[in-house]
């Protein structure tokens, strides 16, 4: 199952493209920092769907999960926590199984799961986004 790339790398918007694991492995990677472009982000978004999970990276050890709620493909909140790369290339792995629980949450729009997955499994405390 390939999931969407959307977001900003290098100066490259890449919107609703699929991407293999490796390809999404290889562009966290080479994802700029927020000090280096402002507006970048990198997400994974459920094919056909609004459901998605979004990354930022803030500096070469630290990155923001960003996790969009949507309820009938309308935007409600968001939560954010903050975690390192190497739990960010896990998490995007997992979302690349389509037998994995993170992706079926997300798929199920089952926000509440995927919250108690990233803290069970990687201890990431998801806080609303004001």
């Amino acid at each position: 199952m390939k999931l969407l790339l959307y977001g900003f790398s290098h100066d490259t918007e890449l919107k609703d493209e699929p991407v293999t694991v490796d390809q999404a492995l290889g562009l966290l990677d080479s994802q700029q920092t927020l000090q280096e472009e402002r507006d970048n982000y990198i997400g994974f978004q459920i094919p056909g769907m609004e459901n998605c999970i979004q990354f930022y990276r803030e500096d070469s050890i630290n990155w923001v999960i960003d996790l969009p709620v949507y309820r009938n493909d309308v935007y409600q909140y968001s939560k954010a926590g903050r975690t390192s790369m190497r739990m960010v290339r896990d998490i995007v792995s997992r979302l690349f199984d389509p037998r994995s629980r993170l992706y079926n949450s997300l798929r199920n729009s089952d926000y509440s799961d995927v919250e108690d997955i990233l803290l069970s499994v990687w201890k990431i405390q998801m806080e609303f986004v004001e």
